[in-house]
C-alpha cells in the first residue's frame, strides 16, 4: 500500500472511508457499500480493525464471493473494484465504490446513505426526491444502444451550434467535431449516443422512435371531435417538429395587420382568444 493509503488508514473511519476486521463482515459491509453508491463514494476494507492493520486470509474464493455478495444483493445490479493491497506485510482487501449513476440503490430492499461514519437509512420523502428526479432525466440522459454517429446529422449539428452561439453564446465552435461537440453538449455517455442526441440530431428518428412524432388537428368548437378541420402529423428530428407545428398553429391563427404613419414596417397581431372553455 502507497504512504498515502497508510495515511489514510491512520486517519480512521470517515464519511468516504470503512474498515472492517475480515470478511466475516462482509453483510454489515454491504451497508457501506450500499451508502457509498448513494452518497459520494467511498471504500471498505477487510484487514483493519480499530485503526490497526491486522490482515486478512485472501483466496481466489475470497474476492468472488465479495463480488457475489456485492451484485446479488444490490439493486441496480453493480460490479465493484476490488484490489488486494499489501500493508506493513500484511495483506488487506480494497472495495472501491463509485458515486452511483442509477440512484437509489438498495440493499436487500432497503436504501441506505452515508452520514459521517453512519450508514442510516434514506428516509421516505428523501427516497421519493430521488426517484422523481431520476424520472424527469433518466430517459434524456440514457443511452440509445443502436445508435452511432453515422446516424447523426452532421450539418443539423453544426446549424445547432451556430443559433446556441448567437442566441445562447454557447462556447462550442461550429467547425468543432461533431463526435467532440456532442460530448460538450453532455450529449455522449460512456463514449455512446443519448437518447437527447438521437431525439435532436437524428437523421432517421423514426429507425429508433418509431413513437417520435407530433400530430397538429384543427377542430370547431372547444372539443376535439371530428371531422377535423386540418390535420397533420409531423415527423424528422425533434428541432423540426417543434417548427413545423408552431408554423401549423400560425398558419389557423388569424393575424390583424395594420400600417402607422411614419412608420416602415407593418404592425401585426396574432388573435389569440383568452376565454377558458
Amino acid at each position: 500500500m502507497s504512504e498515502n493509503s497508510l495515511e489514510l488508514v491512520k486517519k480512521g473511519e470517515s464519511e468516504e472511508v470503512e474498515f472492517k476486521k475480515s470478511t466475516a463482515q462482509l453483510d454489515r459491509a454491504l451497508k457501506s457499500v450500499c451508502s457509498f453508491l448513494n452518497h459520494k463514494g467511498g471504500k471498505v476494507y477487510f484487514g483493519i480493525s480499530k485503526g490497526k492493520i491486522v490482515g486478512q486470509e485472501v483466496s481466489e474464493q475470497t474476492l468472488k464471493s465479495i463480488s457475489q455478495k456485492i451484485r446479488q444483493r444490490m439493486k441496480p445490479e453493480i460490479s465493484p473494484e476490488i484490489k488486494i493491497l499489501e500493508i506493513e506485510g500484511k495483506t488487506i482487501i480494497e472495495v472501491k465504490i463509485k458515486e452511483g449513476d442509477n440512484k437509489p440503490y438498495y440493499l436487500d430492499g432497503i436504501a441506505y446513505k452515508r452520514v459521517g461514519t453512519e450508514n442510516v437509512v434514506v428516509p421516505s420523502e428523501e427516497l421519493e426526491r430521488i426517484i422523481l428526479e431520476k424520472r424527469k432525466r433518466y430517459f434524456d440522459s440514457e443511452i440509445c444502444e443502436e445508435a452511432s454517429l453515422e446516424d447523426i446529422g452532421d450539418e443539423k449539428v453544426r446549424w445547432f451550434l451556430r443559433k446556441a452561439k448567437v442566441e445562447r453564446d454557447l462556447d462550442v465552435d461550429e467547425n468543432t467535431p461533431v463526435e467532440e461537440a456532442l460530448r460538450r453538449l453532455k450529449l455522449i455517455k460512456d463514449g455512446k449516443l443519448t437518447n437527447s442526441a438521437v431525439l435532436l440530431f437524428g437523421r432517421r428518428l423514426k429507425d429508433f422512435f418509431i413513437q417520435a412524432e407530433v400530430r397538429c388537428a384543427r377542430f370547431k368548437g372547444t372539443k376535439a371531435i371530428k371531422p377535423f378541420i386540418d390535420m397533420k402529423v409531423f415527423s424528422g428530428d425533434i428541432i423540426d417538429q417543434v417548427d413545423k407545428a408552431l408554423n401549423f398553429v400560425l398558419e389557423h391563427i388569424p393575424m390583424a395587420a395594420w400600417l402607422v404613419p411614419g412608420e416602415i414596417e407593418r404592425r401585426e397581431k396574432i388573435r389569440i382568444s383568452t376565454r377558458c372553455c
